[in-house]
C-alpha cells in the first residue's frame, strides 16, 4: 500500500490537518454554510428523486437492514464532468444536515502516500460524522498499476475508519477502479448521470444568465439546441468566455453571435485569418454542398449555421441540428447521412473540376456509415443480414466481400449526390456565393436561400403533360 516512491529507509512524516488542507486544498462545509438543496437542482430529476428516498429512509430513525446488514449506503458518482456529480453530493449532506468534506483527487496523485491518507484520517476525525467525497478518481487511471491499486485501497481504508459518516466517489469514465471497489466490503451504490435535456440545458442557460447581461431578444431555446451534449458545467463556463468576449468587443450585452462565436472559438479554434479567394470560393462551395445534399436527401433535415473562417481545426463548418427524440436510425437516414456527407466533394467536383484534400474527415465519416449500413445493421439486400467486424470468427472471403459492397455503396451514393447537387445547381451557387460573401449564414438566412429557390423552381417548371393546342378551324 505504500507509496513506490518513497524509499523504505526514509524516515516516516505524519501530516498535520493545516498540511493536509494546504496541500489538498479539500472543500469543507457545515450545514449552516452549505446552500444547495435537492428541490435547486436543474436535471437529473431520477436521481434527485432517488437520492431524496434515500435520505427519508437515513432520518426516519428506524433501524433499517437489507440481508443482515444495517443499511449504510455509500455512492460511486458516474457521469461527465460538469453533470453535477459534486452539486448533488453537497445537497445530500445538505439534507442530511451534514458536514461534507469534498477532496479533488488531481492534488492526491501529487502526494499519494500511506502519510496523507493518515492525514486525511486526521481530518476526517476532527470534523466528526459527515460526507466525504473523493472527486473525480478517474485521475488514478493513468499511474502505474501498483499505485492506482494502493490508492484506492487507501480510499477503501479511510471509509472503513469511518462506519457512521457517508462516502462518496465521482468519476468520469466507468473503468478507473477495479472490480472489488464495489464490493461487499467497497461502495455499494451507482449512480449514474446523463448530460442535460433541452428543456434542462434551456433552464440552466436562464439560471447562469440571471448574474450576466444579455439583450432581451436572446433566442434561448436556440442556444439549448446548439448546447446539445453540453453539461451544466460546460454550458456556465463557455458563457461566462462569451462575457468576456463581448467585454473586449466593447458589447454591453450578450448576444446569440456572440455566444455562439464563442462556443465555435471553444470548438474549432479560433479564426487566425482570412483566406484568399481561391480558397473562400472552394471552401463556400463544399459547405453549401453539404446543405444542399441534406437537405433534399433527409426529410428532417435542419441546419443551425454555416460558415467559412480558416480556424486552427477547420476551413468550413456546417452544423445540423441534433434531433435529440429520434432514437434510432433507417437505411434511408444512413444513406442520407451519406449523402450529406458526400456533398461537399461532389459539390467541389461539380464546380471547379476537382476536389481538396479538405474532404479527408467527410469520406471518413461516410465509410463508417457505409460500414455500418453493410456489416453491422444487415441493410444490404445483397449481402444480407449478417454482422461482419474485424473478428477472426469471421472469414477473409466474407470480409472482402462486405468491403465490396461498402464501395459499392459509396459510389453509388456518390452518383446520386452528384445527381442532386446538379438538379439544384442554381441553389448552390447562389448559397455558395452568399455565403462566400457572408462568411457566416444562420439558420433563417439558410432556410430563406433554400425555400426561395424551392419556390422559384415549381414556377418555372414546365408540366410534365402540356396541354394540346386547339386547331384553327379552317
Amino acid at each position: 500500500m505504500a507509496n513506490s516512491r518513497n524509499s523504505s529507509t526514509s524516515k516516516k512524516k505524519e501530516y498535520t490537518i493545516d498540511q493536509v488542507k494546504k496541500k489538498l486544498r479539500p472543500k469543507i462545509l457545515m450545514p449552516e454554510d452549505n446552500d444547495n438543496f435537492f428541490k435547486n437542482i436543474i436535471g437529473n430529476k431520477d436521481i434527485v428523486e432517488q437520492l431524496t428516498e434515500i435520505v427519508a429512509l437515513l432520518n426516519s430513525g428506524s433501524e433499517i437492514e437489507i440481508l443482515g446488514v444495517p443499511y449504510h449506503p455509500s455512492f460511486v458518482m458516474l457521469g461527465m464532468q460538469g453533470v453535477g456529480k459534486t452539486l448533488t453530493t453537497f445537497a445530500f449532506a445538505k439534507e442530511m444536515n451534514l458536514p461534507i468534506i469534498a477532496i479533488n483527487c488531481e492534488r492526491i496523485v501529487q502526494d499519494y502516500s500511506e502519510e496523507m491518507f493518515e492525514g486525511i484520517i486526521k481530518l476526517v476525525r476532527s470534523v466528526g460524522k459527515c460526507v466525504v467525497m473523493f472527486k473525480e478518481i478517474q485521475f488514478f487511471a493513468n499511474m502505474k498499476t501498483e499505485d492506482s491499486i494502493s490508492i484506492y485501497n487507501m480510499i477503501l481504508d479511510v471509509k472503513e475508519a469511518f462506519p457512521e459518516s457517508f462516502f462518496f466517489v465521482s468519476a468520469s469514465v466507468t473503468t478507473t477502479y477495479p472490480a472489488y471497489f464495489m464490493g461487499e466490503e467497497g461502495f455499494d451504490t451507482m449512480i449514474s448521470f446523463n448530460p442535460p435535456g433541452p428543456e434542462d440545458r434551456e433552464a440552466l442557460i436562464r439560471k447562469f444568465l440571471e448574474e450576466l447581461p444579455y439583450v432581451e431578444n436572446l433566442d434561448i431555446p436556440k442556444l439549448a439546441r446548439d448546447f446539445f451534449g453540453f453539461s451544466g458545467g460546460d454550458i456556465k463556463c463557455l458563457l461566462k468566455k462569451a462575457f468576456i468576449q463581448a467585454m473586449v468587443e466593447e458589447q454591453e450585452e450578450l448576444t446569440y453571435e456572440i455566444i455562439n462565436q464563442t462556443m465555435y472559438s471553444d470548438m474549432f479554434g479560433k479564426k487566425i485569418s482570412k483566406m484568399s479567394e481561391k480558397e473562400l470560393h472552394f471552401t463556400a462551395y463544399h459547405e453549401a454542398g453539404h446543405v444542399i445534399a441534406g437537405y433534399y436527401a433527409l426529410p428532417d433535415y435542419k441546419v443551425s449555421k454555416v460558415e467559412v473562417a480558416y480556424r486552427s481545426y477547420s476551413l468550413g463548418i456546417t452544423d445540423p441540428e441534433v434531433d435529440e427524440k429520434k432514437l434510432s436510425t433507417t437505411k434511408e437516414d444512413l444513406k442520407g447521412e451519406i449523402i450529406h456527407s458526400l456533398g461537399g466533394k461532389c459539390a467541389e467536383q461539380i464546380i471547379f473540376g476537382t476536389s481538396t484534400s479538405g474532404v479527408m474527415q467527410d469520406l471518413q465519416q461516410a465509410t463508417a456509415l457505409a460500414d455500418g449500413y453493410v456489416c453491422k445493421f444487415g441493410m444490404d439486400e445483397t449481402f444480407g443480414p449478417v454482422y461482419v467486424d474485424d473478428d477472426e470468427y469471421f472469414s477473409d472471403a466474407l470480409k472482402s466481400i462486405a468491403d465490396i459492397k461498402v464501395q459499392e455503396l459509396m459510389i453509388s451514393l456518390e452518383r446520386k449526390t452528384t445527381d442532386i447537387l446538379r438538379e439544384h445547381k442554381d441553389t448552390l451557387i447562389n448559397l455558395a456565393e452568399t455565403l462566400a460573401k457572408k462568411e457566416t449564414l444562420y439558420k433563417d438566412e439558410i432556410i430563406q436561400i433554400l425555400e426561395g429557390s424551392k419556390k422559384e423552381s415549381k414556377k418555372t417548371a414546365k408540366p410534365k403533360n402540356p396541354p394540346k393546342k386547339a386547331k384553327n378551324p379552317s
